[in-house]
């Protein structure tokens, strides 16, 4: 409305990139999508947390992310169950003990 103080980012704000839409990513992004995308994912869950493991794969975990320079090679790929998938997320420490995250950067050893 007229007259009213428009609200400004804090000095050093940086806003978060939007995740990349499928037609952003390029000729090479979606050749590397589909290349996934047809190949199934069959057999046991790799990680067969005790707890929560359903026993089918159904995901393919990125050990390291992508984001972090990790690639969609074989062995930087755990396919997992959907419960274990999200165990791996919601507790980062011990997924990185068991090897199921690597990370890019050592994050819980800073202060």
């Amino acid at each position: 409305m007229a007259g009213e103080p428009q609200w400004k980012e804090p000095s050093g704000f940086t806003r978060p990139k939007r995740p990349r839409r499928l037609n952003q990513l390029g000729k090479r992004g979606r050749q590397r999508i589909a290349a996934m995308a047809a190949t199934p994912i069959e057999g046991p869950c790799e990680a067969d947390i005790v707890a929560v493991c359903t026993g089918t794969a159904e995901h393919r975990h990125h050990k390291r992310r992508r984001s972090q320079g990790g690639s969609d090679d074989r062995s930087n790929l755990l396919l997992c169950c959907h419960a274990c998938h999200q165990w791996t997320h919601a507790n980062p420490r011990e997924a990185r003990a068991l090897g199921f995250l690597v990370f890019g950067v050592d994050v819980w050893s800073q202060p």
